[in-house]
């Protein structure tokens, strides 16, 4: 469930994006492909959000897993590129190569993140949010290089905006999960302090005191008169 989810999710957005990218492109495909993808960021932060009262990590890990599926993808330079490029074919097999175990390493992440304890969760959180962050440089040379403008300056560029693209969501995700842990534990501290108190049992009978053996007096001694003499006739 932690992996399907945001993934399906995140093929809407990759089906709205096939589909507002057929035709001519215009300022009003570009508003509505921003408006069907805050519709589908509302859900997830409404799911990410509802998760957050199970735990801190597994609310940020599903965040950066849907961020993850803008990323689970490479270019086919031999089909997508405007015009030929030089060794096409070298540099879609190092795009699917980088992409593979891209995804991989995040499967290996979302089943120890599932199998962890709790003192290793929050690492494991945080390696999966290091993934997504580090995708945007790993991958920063795929659309330079596929609109044939390869530079140091372009491959910078797309640094920024796959960080500014990823940073924005998780952030803005990181600020409700703090927000809904903190009202969980007030509404978990609220139900014990007003907890009803048990009810009274019947009075417990007190503990019979052990038996005392019984005081016998001292015998006083007692002076005794004599026997008087018998007289023999």
């Amino acid at each position: 469930m932690i992996t399907w989810l945001p993934a399906g999710q995140g093929a809407i957005v990759l089906l709205a994006t096939g589909f507002f990218t057929v035709g001519p492109q215009d300022e009003l495909t570009g508003l509505a492909f921003l408006l069907a993808y805050g519709v589908v960021f509302l859900i997830v932060l409404a799911v990410t959000t509802a998760i957050a009262s199970h735990g801190g990590p597994l609310a940020v890990s599903f965040i950066s897993l849907f961020v993850f599926t803008q990323a689970a993808r490479f270019p086919v330079f031999e089909a997508d590129a405007p015009a030929s490029i030089e060794g096409a074919t070298l540099l879609t097999l190092a795009a699917a190569l980088l992409a593979a175990a891209e995804i991989a390493l995040m499967v290996w992440l979302a089943r120890r993140l599932v199998e962890a304890a709790d003192v290793s969760a929050t690492r494991t959180a945080l390696s999966i949010v290091g993934l997504v962050i580090a995708h945007g440089f790993l991958a920063s040379w795929e659309d330079p290089a596929l609109n044939g403008a390869l530079s140091p300056i372009a491959i910078l560029e797309q640094m920024a905006r796959w960080l500014m693209f990823a940073g924005i969501q998780i952030g803005m995700a990181t600020v409700l999960i703090r927000f809904r842990r903190a009202q969980y534990r007030e509404e978990a501290t609220d139900a014990a302090t007003f907890a009803p108190s048990p009810p009274a049992g019947p009075p417990q009978p007190e503990a019979a005191s052990e038996p005392q053996p019984p005081t016998v007096p001292e015998p006083t001694r007692q002076g005794r008169r004599p026997t008087p003499r018998r007289r023999h006739r």
